[in-house]
């Protein structure tokens, strides 16, 4: 599969590679142990690899500064829009 990816991007091709095995700099150094180096093309703008494997696998599936720090809890209790209410409140 790489070497299809590194011959398209040598044909000038955009290339958006998504990886659930292992996360990307760990790709990267395997795959520069077989002689298959993808720097260049990821710093020209040609090569994107997403990483899927960090967000099934890793600590925390949400990244980035937004993240919350704990899922809103549905509210069960909370009658004010049925419409026995809106009713009562007429």
């Amino acid at each position: 599969m790489h070497q299809t990816v590194l011959n398209a991007l040598k044909m000038g091709n955009k290339v958006l590679l998504v990886d659930f095995r292992q996360p990307p700099h760990m790709l990267l150094e395997e795959l520069r142990n077989h002689g298959i180096d993808y720097s260049p093309y990821i710093e020209n703008g040609s090569l994107l690899i997403l990483d899927g494997y960090s967000n099934l696998y890793g600590q925390s599936r949400l990244h980035g500064k937004e993240r919350p720090s704990k899922p809103p809890r549905p509210r069960h209790n909370d009658r004010s829009n049925t419409r026995d209410n809106k009713q009562k409140r007429i």
